[in-house]
């Protein structure tokens, strides 16, 4: 009879007698049940081992999890005082002193036509003597102004109005400034230059409020991980509270019409193709876009999309890269042949025709 039969009968509680067992047999069991009960004992030995590992590695994690959550709690608290100091500051500022809008008179038998200046990718570093290029920038859109006869201009700025110092440590040995300073500092040159040309033309100005090297990520995050942690929406608050009166437009993208043509402006840095990206960004919000207008690339180009013809209207839908105000390229730049002649773009929208018409201002 075999022992594991054997003891499955002692254990039903039948008597050696029952079972019919002879004395070698219970003696083979007796052996073996004290067998069974050393590998137990040994298993039980190891059970005990493994939950002990398994607590000490518990606390062990629990140890780096407390860690990591004060970290984080503190680079939070950091970031909130940064961010209430900097609220604190834009919200003292005095009103620069606008121009109010002027109302527009237009010859009725006459095309109605209208005009957008885009600029961009400034990079400012903290050094003061830049700034003067940017007041170079905004009488050079006077000049435009004045020789077209503008009346009403669409100004936009399409991002990366610092350089910062969040993408890569290179960026670092350029940098004269800390990216606070770089934004309330170019934010203010700018302030001054739209409240000028704000004498000479009637302003709409359109904003982005996210570009990549404007991006904090001061907690650590990836690119356009945490899009609200940027400094173009410092850059925005400051203009909007220094210019109360201004006609003001902002988002992370912005899409308005001009002329009743759509338009989609985006800085433009997480988009390869522009063609596929305009209708993918049409499709999504359900809405529709004749034009679509980029930064990021530091250069001007005009790409024909494809023809629409309504029965009124007859035009092209176009993407536009928009050329950059960055005087100096990097190695980066001049590696991926991003950059040309720093200047602006100056596109005429007609109410037929839409854009037919532009060309770019060097500085």
């Amino acid at each position: 009879m075999k022992l594991q039969h054997i003891h499955e009968l002692r254990l039903s509680g039948m008597t050696w007698e029952e079972i019919g067992c002879t004395d070698t047999e219970r003696k083979k069991y007796m052996g073996w049940v004290e067998g069974q009960q050393e590998i137990e004992d040994e298993n039980d030995l190891e059970r005990n081992a493994a939950v002990l590992q398994s607590i000490r590695k518990a606390r062990k994690e629990l140890g780096i999890e407390r860690s990591i959550n004060n970290e984080q709690i503190r680079d939070i608290a950091i970031h909130k005082l940064m961010t209430d100091e900097i609220k604190d500051a834009i919200q003292k500022l005095p009103d620069i002193g606008f121009t109010k809008q002027r109302k527009v008179k237009r010859d009725p038998d006459g095309d109605k036509e209208e005009y957008i200046i885009a600029m961009g990718d400034f990079h400012y570093t903290g050094d003061k003597s830049e700034l003067d290029d940017l007041h170079y920038v905004f009488e050079q859109i006077e000049q435009v102004v004045e020789k077209e006869g503008i009346e009403t201009l669409h100004l936009f700025e399409m991002g990366d109005v610092i350089e910062g110092a969040s993408l890569r440590s290179s960026q670092l040995m350029g940098i004269k400034s800390g990216m606070v300073s770089q934004t309330l500092e170019v934010a203010e040159a700018y302030a001054q230059g739209i409240a000028d040309l704000s004498q000479k033309v009637n302003v709409k100005f359109y904003s982005v409020d996210s570009s990549n090297h404007t991006q904090l990520r001061n907690l650590g995050t990836k690119q356009n991980e945490l899009v609200e942690e940027d400094l173009m929406m410092v850059f925005n608050s400051y203009i909007r509270t220094r210019l109360p009166k201004l006609d003001m437009t902002t988002g992370i993208d912005i899409v308005t019409q001009i002329n009743e043509f759509d338009i989609f402006i985006s800085h433009g840095h997480l988009v390869g193709k522009k063609e596929g990206y305009i209708d993918k960004v049409a499709s999504t919000r359900r809405c529709n876009i004749d034009y679509g207008f980029f930064g990021h690339f530091h250069h001007k180009r005009d790409i024909d999309l494809y023809r629409i013809d309504d029965g009124i209207r007859d035009y092209d839908k176009k993407a536009f890269y928009v050329p950059g105000l960055k005087r100096h390229t990097s190695n980066y730049e001049t590696d991926k042949f991003l950059s040309s002649v720093p200047g602006f773009a100056v596109y005429v929208v007609n109410e037929l025709d839409g854009i037919y018409k532009s060309w770019k201002v060097r500085i």
